[in-house]
């Protein structure tokens, strides 16, 4: 079952390519196949993900004794070019990050303070990984939920969920500098933020969930702001009377949002692709089912269509999490679907896809037996087939 939090949400920009419209293909019947994967993999857990501009793979996460990390991996061959390890106690838990115009990265988290509340920690890094500047901020309350996208003025705007009795959306505006201002946004009920993406006109899209009732079923939320912070829509909307929550958007053609995530209906979780137009109206929405419940987490623009990274999982004792990833049509119509098997006692989940003609699918994975984490990139084909 999903399970919501109380949380504020603080937000950094980026600029994302608009893809033009695109005539809609004809529906096919989705292929399914289930592939047992081979790989090299290495100690810690990935939080985030970005593609570098010299093609690497950036990540940050954490490792297995609890320090916060850097990963620098080559994107051709899966393999650790370098990594950084940072304690916890100083730098926080790293939850984002989003590489600098100049070079270097700009890696957020939370940190307990002395006073023991959780803050936002923002660290500026070079391109090696070696700190220029880090601090605490947020508010009197604590903060959870962060995430990260960078303004096309250079701007980082960082989004996280606030706790306290309203449930606040909070943002944070930052330079590379450490300047930094912030905005509150209130709205009755509980706001989750799940994650911030850049449009194409400087503004931001927030994607996560809203409650308006506590007891009622967690609502689908999607808040585009213009480049000004000007609300352009805010879309508060049950989806087919389940408990929703909406992890990651896009902006595509004309200003229309494409949305996944997931909801539980009657006991199972399935996952779903939504269209929201330029004025916040749902245009389609899809669901996709299995046997087991279905979770999607991320979501790329894949030439005609779109590619949905997640996991599968039962509800039984010894289950294994499996990752998944379906490919889309531009009107979120299955095409085909695989679901990679791990080895046994491993729970394995998809947390994003680098598309090409050998794409690469970033893939966390967690020892039922030693609790050890462990993190990996398979390569697959067109089909999804995972490559030697």
């Amino acid at each position: 079952m999903l399970k919501t939090s109380s949380l504020c949400l603080c937000f950094v920009l980026s600029i994302a390519a608009c893809r033009p419209e695109e005539k809609f293909p004809t529906k096919v019947q989705p292929e399914i196949a289930e592939n047992i994967i081979q790989h090299n993999s290495h100690p810690g857990h990935i939080t985030n993900s970005i593609q570098s501009k010299n093609g690497d793979i950036m990540a940050c996460g954490t490792d297995n004794a609890g320090n916060s990390v850097l990963w620098a991996i080559s994107h051709n061959y899966g393999t650790i070019i370098w990594s950084k390890s940072y304690p916890v106690s100083e730098y926080g838990t790293f939850a984002d990050l989003e590489e600098k115009k100049d070079g270097g990265f700009m890696i957020c988290g939370i940190k307990t303070s002395d006073d023991g509340n959780a803050d936002i920690h923002m660290c500026n890094v070079t391109d090696e990984g070696l700190i220029v500047w880090h601090k605490s901020v947020g508010s009197p309350q604590d903060e959870v939920n962060v995430s990260m996208t960078r303004a096309t003025g250079g701007q980082y705007v960082v989004v996280a969920a606030q706790k306290n009795s309203t449930y606040d959306l909070f943002d944070m505006w930052m330079t590379e500098s450490g300047s930094e201002w912030h905005l509150v946004f209130e709205q009755p009920g509980e706001q989750i933020p799940y994650c911030v993406t850049p449009d194409a006109a400087g503004g931001i899209i927030i994607t996560g969930t809203h409650n308006d009732n506590i007891v009622s079923p967690a609502r689908l939320q999607v808040l585009k702001l213009g480049n000004f912070l000007d609300t352009i829509f805010n879309l508060s909307k049950l989806m087919n009377n389940g408990h929703t929550i909406a992890r990651h958007s896009i902006e595509i053609a004309n200003g229309a949002v494409i949305t996944c995530g997931s909801r539980s209906i009657a006991g199972m979780v399935r996952g779903f692709v939504c269209k929201i137009s330029k004025t916040g109206v749902i245009e389609w929405d899809r669901e996709y089912s299995c046997d087991s419940n279905l979770v999607i987490e991320k979501l790329v623009s894949d030439g005609d269509g779109f590619k949905v990274a997640g996991h599968v999982y039962g509800n039984c004792t010894g289950c294994n999490s499996r990752s998944l990833l379906i490919s889309l049509d531009v009107q979120g119509n299955e095409l085909w679907r695989n679901i990679y098997e791990p080895e046994n006692n491993k729970d394995e989940t998809a947390v994003n896809l680098f598309p090409g003609n050998k794409s690469a699918l970033l893939q966390n994975s967690k020892d039922r037996n030693t609790g050890e984490e462990r993190f990996f990139v398979q390569y697959i084909d067109q089909k999804g087939a995972a490559l030697e």
